[in-house]
């Protein structure tokens, strides 16, 4: 059944009436591969503005203490900050997928 259904969308994105086993395996290995880069830069970009935020926070709480660039690393790359920033990342690349299928 999803293989049906994949196989239409593959034909009406290709735009032709008939494709054999090895052209539809073809075009769906390349639409994996154009999809999957893009979503690792698209979370990796989310991290990577979370965890300059969570930086320029640090700094600002800190004022005037004489804290280090390397504590205040050491205080924002924890297991915790990582899991919340993931998890915020891959919700804000589906709300970005979905926003980009409705306009």
């Amino acid at each position: 059944m999803a293989r049906a259904v994949l196989y239409t969308l593959v034909r009406l994105s290709v735009g032709v009436e008939r494709l054999t086993d090895r052209e539809f395996d073809f075009c769906l290995h390349g639409l994996r591969l154009r999809m999957e880069p893009r979503a690792a830069i698209e979370v990796a970009f989310i991290m990577f503005l979370f965890y300059s935020n969570l930086l320029m926070g640090e700094f600002e709480r800190a004022s005037g203490m004489g804290k280090s660039f390397g504590a205040a690393l050491t205080n924002i790359f924890t297991v915790t900050n990582f899991a919340v920033g993931l998890s915020a990342s891959f919700v804000g690349y589906a709300v970005v997928e979905f926003l980009r299928g409705k306009f």
